[in-house]
């Protein structure tokens, strides 16, 4: 595995170092303010309390797209089947969607609705489709999930990170005993904030190494934390690249360095902010300093 002789085994339990308490409590507050009724509302009331520095607008125009479209994947199940070719094809105008046997499946394991849908695949087992089985992973139907694997429906990567999605344990649990090597579905895991099951991940899979500023975008603070406990990456490099030099100066005290290339790229990319911060700091920030130069 990748992730042995770990500082902090745990993502879920990590613990958050002082300086990036305030993000992360902000972004905790962020992510779950989609679930509720007026997420807009929730988000304005929360950028105008967070008005000192850092501030989580910063991280916020990153993650807006990943957290909607994880709200329209779980709550608008149909508006995200369009993207799918065999569904697309049964419903291409609202008289075949009432007549689609494939529509009313879709329908049926939308509503938990088991007892429908097995009539209807004992009618016509042609509706029997992997976009069946990836829906009731999204949905998090245990039991409709199981009865679609006992059909026979192949399993693909879109079923297997639907169900890290979703986050139930039980249908993930099948999909490891059929064999699925959830070790490349870490950062899944990680951009959806499935922390428990991405622990579970590292402890059982040979898995891809999280990058900082992945878990910055995608406001998995917790995530970023285990990165800086047990020196994955350079959550530095993260925090300037994102805009948060107000905490990069708690991972410099935390023993993250910059190298010369990452300097150069900096004055290459016309961050005027940044170069001044590593300047200000360059006998720290630097691996290797020569007071002279």
């Amino acid at each position: 595995m990748m992730y042995d002789n770990l500082n902090v085994i745990s993502i879920s339990e990590c613990p958050i170092p002082d300086y990036i308490m305030q993000i992360y409590n902000s972004g905790e507050e962020l992510w779950k303010s989609y679930w509720k009724e007026s997420p807009n509302d929730e988000l304005t009331r929360i950028l105008r309390q967070d008005n000192t520095k850092p501030n989580i607008a910063s991280i916020y125009p990153n993650c807006e797209k990943q957290i909607r479209n994880f709200q329209n994947s779980n709550y608008e199940i149909t508006e995200q089947l369009k993207s799918f070719n065999d569904f697309s094809k049964n419903i291409q105008n609202e008289d075949m969607k009432s007549s689609s046997p494939l529509y009313k499946a879709v329908n049926f394991i939308i509503n938990n609705q088991i007892e429908e849908l097995k009539t209807l695949i004992n009618d016509d087992p042609n509706v029997l489709t992997s976009v069946l089985l990836e829906i009731a992973a999204l949905k998090g139907n245990s039991e409709i999930f199981r009865y679609l694997v006992l059909n026979n429906i192949s399993v693909t990567n879109t079923t297997c990170n639907y169900a890290i999605i979703s986050g139930n344990q039980e249908i993930i649990s099948l999909l490891a005993d059929s064999g699925y090597d959830f070790g490349k579905a870490l950062l899944i895991a990680i951009e959806y904030h499935r922390n428990e099951i991405a622990d579970w991940i590292i402890s059982n899979y040979k898995c891809p190494l999280i990058d900082p500023l992945f878990c910055l975008e995608t406001l998995n603070i917790q995530a970023f934390c285990f990165c800086i406990h047990n020196k994955i990456g350079n959550p530095l490099i993260a925090l300037l690249d994102i805009g948060l030099i107000d905490l990069a100066t708690g991972a410099m005290n935390d023993g993250f360095t910059l190298d010369t290339n990452d300097f150069i790229n900096y004055i290459h990319s016309d961050s005027k902010e940044v170069v001044e911060f590593i300047l200000q700091n360059k006998s720290k920030i630097f691996s290797s300093w020569d007071p002279k130069q």
